[in-house]
C-alpha cells in the first residue's frame, strides 16, 4: 500500500512539471494536480519532504502565475529545473 502511494504521488509530482515546462497555458491544470495531491494525503505524517517539495513547487506557480514579471519568471524556472 505505501509503495503504491509513493509511486501514484511521485508521478503526480512528475506529470505536473512535466505538463508546464511542456506548456506554459497549463499553470493552472499544474497548480490544481499538485494542490489535489495536497488534499488529497497527508504528506506531513507520511512524507515531510514530499510536503514541503510540494509547497515550493506550488508556491512558484501561483507566484508566476500572479505576477509575470521577468525576475518571478527567472525565480520559477529555477525552481522547476531543480525537479
Amino acid at each position: 500500500m505505501q509503495y503504491n502511494q509513493v509511486l501514484i504521488q511521485a508521478f503526480i509530482i512528475d506529470e505536473a512539471i512535466r505538463a508546464v515546462k511542456e506548456d506554459r497555458s497549463q499553470l493552472v491544470k499544474t497548480i490544481g494536480m499538485l494542490a489535489l495531491l495536497w488534499a488529497t494525503w497527508n504528506l506531513e505524517f507520511d512524507d515531510k519532504f514530499r510536503q514541503t517539495e510540494v509547497l515550493l513547487i506550488m508556491s512558484a506557480l501561483i507566484l508566476a502565475l500572479l505576477a509575470h514579471s521577468p525576475q518571478q519568471l527567472c525565480t520559477e524556472r529555477r525552481v522547476l529545473r531543480q525537479y
